[in-house]
């Protein structure tokens, strides 16, 4: 198989158990099988082709060019749990917004958390410059992979908005409680941000030719809205009320 479909298939498999353990933590609901597949039909999948590999290095034509059996395979696996991710986000999302809507008395005021999103979006954006500079250090100063560069300058990155976000945009928070923010933030936007910039950088680069500080842009804003909406509604989840909120 070819090197950059495995790590595809690998970084998208990652995504998906991420999204199941997120909705197992915040709606009681533990899924690993999606429509007609499962662990079971997946293992049943390969099991056929390593048989079909071990009497022949089968290959498929596809517009007039030769491609390995398991880089087809690979390439419509990497697809289809996309489409499946994309899917059980924006149905996980609809699901905690309906959970969690005020009785119809009450009105809901957006201001604050209108205000939270400015602020979140304005960390962002210096964690981002940030990341951009540590990147372009990494790969082009010290000559580490890009790949590797993307993980440890997002890690960095990660870690100088979670200060940010605890003195200003969500202040006023249990000190107590400290640690356990910082390891859900490193689980929810942390690690979901290394690994889906690592796809999605790779991805632009590879298959469009992107230049890589273009696609590493790119990627980021794909997960502006995902980043922020783990952060609400689980991060930073039983905050002291703000004035005005």
């Amino acid at each position: 198989m070819n090197m950059r479909i495995a790590v595809a298939l690998l970084v998208v498999y990652l995504l998906l158990s991420i999204e199941a353990y997120l909705a197992t933590c915040t709606l009681g609901l533990f899924q690993l099988s999606f429509g007609p597949f499962g662990p079971t039909e997946l293992r049943l999948l390969l099991m056929a082709g390593n048989l079909a590999l071990l009497f022949n290095q089968a290959k498929v034509t596809l517009a007039g060019s030769q491609y390995l059996l398991f880089d087809v395979g690979g390439a419509i696996g990497v697809t289809g749990m996309l489409l499946t991710l994309v899917w059980l986000i924006a149905r996980h999302a609809v699901h905690l917004y309906r959970a969690e809507k005020l009785p119809a008395s009450v009105p809901r005021n957006l201001r604050p958390m209108l205000r939270r999103w400015w602020r979140f979006n304005l960390v962002g954006i210096a964690g981002f410059a940030l990341q951009l500079g540590l990147l372009w250090f990494l790969a082009r100063i010290c000559g580490i992979h890009y790949l590797i560069a993307t993980a440890l300058a997002v890690e960095f990155a990660v870690l100088h908005n979670f200060a940010w976000h605890e003195a200003w945009t969500w202040p006023n928070l249990k000190l107590e409680d400290r640690w356990r923010r910082l390891l859900r933030f490193n689980l929810a936007n942390g690690f979901v941000s290394i690994a889906s910039n690592v796809l999605f950088t790779m991805l632009l680069m590879q298959w469009i030719g992107l230049p890589l500080l273009v696609a590493n842009t790119v990627a980021v804003l794909i997960m502006a809205l995902l980043n922020f909406a783990l952060a609400e509604s689980w991060v930073f989840r039983g905050r002291l009320a703000l004035p005005g909120d």
